[in-house]
């Protein structure tokens, strides 16, 4: 088991592409058994996804919009043309891509394209190690819902809600030679080594709590019998006073540093947080939110800095890396898939170089490829795939024989 990444500037430039995928072939000492492909909104999505399967017609190919480009190992690459590829090389393991267009029925859908991932793997009825979901932003929660009818709870999903630069429907999922802007992709992985996540937020819990007392979806009506607004306003003492009056868009700052969360079990003595990224205040006062909340919830008023922001990614790797550490050596870790919020990671834009330099000291220099996204899901300690923001997922590939 192999893999390897490479990245471009301009997925226009097709002499450029060919030299990524030259690049790529030639690390990982053959053609790969399945890449994973993220690029910024204007990348040339269908282009870079046809010349990938005209070069590796064997190939799975998972992928989707990343927020502003990409970071690899040493490099964040903001540009609106830029991708990058991670590929793995493995022929005693199995991995299968299948989407579906999403549209009324999204459990629907989403099982749809597990069966037809199943199946490109070869494995119908099978378990897999760990499900890659990428889908538009909206209807998370239902697809993790649809997944976990066909495969349980217990196995872990891990992927982000394909994102753009502006929140304006220009993000785009790839499932092999497939490319659309409303497609759910399902990847299912059989690997001969093993696949491990971590799933954090890395901000910190404030004592200002309340309970949910009136929701709708992805609406926050009302906090302990008051407007949604007006308790996020006292409890972030004023950062919204003027939205509240008139409504509007929460600040990027504001959502950066205060989101709310809630509890999604303990690990341990350690409570873990599940964050909802604040997006607009209604004029009756109701927040709307990226997640959806439920009348009954506690939500807590989470608490970021911008250091944290920029520590928490490489945090997280050296957290799973010590976890490998003592249950089968962390020398057998080939590399990295990591999915970074990208409203942090727009906030703290001109510190990413330091994001990836502290990613690169904690993976030990190993290659990864980041995707910055419009929502995230992972597996928690405490157990069950959830959906939420302002999160980072590090995804650890494992070789069997290292």
């Amino acid at each position: 088991m192999k893999l390897e990444t490479t990245w471009e500037r301009d997925g226009t430039d097709f002499p450029a592409v060919r030299g990524a995928l030259q690049r790529l072939e030639g690390s990982l000492g053959g053609p790969p058994d399945i890449v994973f492909f993220f690029g910024a909104e204007s990348c040339n999505p269908r282009g870079i996804a046809e010349m990938l399967s005209v070069r590796w017609p064997q190939a799975r190919v998972h992928g989707g919009s990343s927020c502003m480009g990409v970071m690899t190992r040493e490099r964040f690459e903001a540009h609106p043309q830029s991708f990058g590829l991670l590929g793995i090389v493995d022929p005693r393991g199995a991995y299968g891509v299948g989407s579906v267009e999403l549209g009324a029925d999204p459990r629907h859908d989403v099982q749809r394209a597990l069966t037809l991932a199943l199946e490109q793997a070869d494995r119908p009825g099978e378990v897999p190690a760990m499900v890659l979901l990428t889908s538009p932003p909206g209807q998370e929660e239902e697809l993790l819902l649809g997944i976990a009818e066909v495969l349980g709870p217990a196995v872990p999903v891990a992927g982000g809600s394909a994102g753009d630069d502006a929140v304006s429907g220009k993000w785009w999922q790839a499932a092999n030679r497939s490319v659309g802007h409303q497609l759910v992709v399902v990847t299912v992985l059989f690997p001969s080594g093993s696949v491990v996540s971590s799933f954090q937020s890395g901000y910190e819990v404030t004592a200002l709590s309340a309970r949910v007392t009136r929701a709708t979806g992805r609406n926050l009506h009302e906090i302990d019998g008051r407007p949604a607004a007006t308790v996020y306003n006292e409890w972030t003492v004023g950062a919204i006073a003027d939205i509240v009056k008139r409504g509007g868009k929460v600040l990027q700052k504001t959502s950066a540093l205060h989101p709310l969360g809630r509890s999604a079990g303990a690990s341990g003595d350690v409570v873990e947080f599940l964050l909802s990224f604040i997006d607009t205040v209604l004029e009756d006062g109701t927040i709307t939110l990226f997640t959806e909340v439920k009348e009954g919830e506690q939500l807590w008023l989470m608490r970021g800095t911008d250091e944290s922001l920029v520590e928490r990614a490489a945090r997280i790797a050296r957290v799973s890396l010590d976890g490998l550490v003592q249950e089968r050596g962390a020398d057998r870790v080939i590399g990295a898939l990591v999915v970074f919020c990208a409203a942090c990671a727009v906030y703290i834009r001109e510190r990413m170089p330091e994001v990836v330099e502290r990613l690169d000291k904690a993976l030990g220099s190993r290659p990864y490829l980041g995707t910055f996204t419009f929502g995230e899901q992972g597996c928690f300690l405490a157990g069950g795939n959830r959906h939420g923001n302002m999160m980072v997922t590090v995804i650890l590939f494992v070789d069997q024989d290292s």
